[in-house]
């Protein structure tokens, strides 16, 4: 994980060594943890990788069950940010939705974020 917090790194890098790092999660049975996720997710944001950083969280609210783990306010956040980063605010509104849905209460950073969003 250190080499996608690389902030240093191009954009195709921080897409390979997700999809590197997801690959290898599959290979081995095993769900990156929320704190992984929430890594990943903000990696992509910050790419503007937008679209990878929300089929991620899809993946995970799709392994929920399985695995027992739901995606965190840090996760959410998160998404949050890479729909903001890529002007993407009908994804961020939705997000936020889905973040009632569950009964994640929505905090500062995250409607702070989900605003600037959709302006």
């Amino acid at each position: 994980l250190a080499s996608v917090r690389d902030r240093s790194a191009p954009r195709r890098d921080v897409e390979l060594r997700v999809a590197r790092f997801m690959q290898l999660c599959a290979g081995q049975s095993c769900v990156p943890s929320t704190d992984e996720s929430a890594i990943l997710i903000a990696a992509l944001g910050r790419n503007n990788l937008w679209s990878q950083a929300l089929r991620l969280y899809a993946t995970m609210r799709a392994d929920e069950v399985a695995s027992g783990s739901a995606p965190s306010l840090i996760t959410c956040n998160a998404a949050i940010n890479a729909c903001r980063r890529g002007r993407q605010w009908e994804h961020a509104v939705v997000l936020a939705a889905d973040m009632q849905d569950r009964g994640v209460a929505m905090d500062a950073v995250g409607f702070s974020m989900l605003m600037s969003a959709t302006v």
